[in-house]
């Protein structure tokens, strides 16, 4: 896997010059510090860092962690109701199921993904939505094919943004929802039109502070949130790969 300078994440130091890579390991890909070290203060600055790095890991775990019930109750629900409403869409819906399901379990230890392999997941997991409302939502790319092979970013990260369009705004097959994924630079934006979902009250958005703090935790980035009124957008940053 090439290696690609990035920022140091949140909490991470050391007092001589150094680089942060991306090098892959058999799960993930791991930011690495490369400095030099002599004597009794390096030695001390290193456990310092190791016990650090035990930290964010363990942070990291817990925020992937929150990610699954959360999905797992939704999707059972739905099942549920298509079984006895619509049994051939709900064998339809259980084999996109598996498909999403499948990505979160082999990408479950990793910290990121090829920006490709995050938007085949997405398809699969649009495939449930339309499944479940039919014509009500649709769903816009506007990327070029190869950047596609050049990013990367943490797994589950566009998902989590499209199932906040969906959690948060009314749509049907009359009026839908309009749902745009594209990349700007070197950040992928998703957005979608705001129609608020009536009595829902004020938001927590407890799926965005998770999605942050997963991002800051691997990268040392935030996301950025925007809400302009009548359009929804949020911009999540991209590690590119250099040859």
């Amino acid at each position: 896997m090439p290696l690609h300078d990035i920022l140091p994440p949140t909490g991470m130091w050391c007092s001589k010059p150094q680089r942060y890579v991306w090098f892959a390991s058999s799960s993930s890909l791991i930011p690495t510090r490369q400095c030099s070290s002599s004597g009794r203060g390096d030695r001390d600055r290193t456990r310092s860092e190791s016990l650090e790095q035990a930290r964010i890991k363990a942070e990291l775990e817990a925020l992937k962690n929150q990610v699954d019930p959360h999905f797992i109750f939704n999707s059972l629900n739905t099942l549920s109701h298509l079984i006895e409403s619509d049994p051939a869409k709900a064998k339809r819906f259980n084999e996109h199921l598996a498909d999403v399901y499948r990505y979160i379990l082999l990408n479950k230890e990793r910290d990121l993904v090829l920006l490709r392999e995050e938007l085949a997941f997405v398809n699969h997991y649009f495939s449930l939505l339309q499944i479940r409302f039919s014509e009500a939502l649709n769903l816009h790319v506007d990327l070029d094919g190869a950047a596609a092979e050049r990013y990367l970013l943490p797994p589950i990260s566009l998902q989590v943004l499209i199932e906040n369009a969906v959690k948060h705004n009314e749509f049907s097959d009359a009026r839908p929802i309009d749902i745009i994924l594209r990349k700007e630079d070197e950040t992928m934006v998703v957005s979608n039109s705001v129609r608020h979902r009536k009595g829902t009250g004020s938001s927590s958005r407890v799926g965005l502070k998770n999605l942050n703090e997963r991002y800051r935790v691997v990268t040392g980035m935030g996301i950025d949130i925007r809400n302009g009124g009548e359009t929804f957008e949020v911009r999540l940053p991209l590690l590119k790969l250099e040859a």
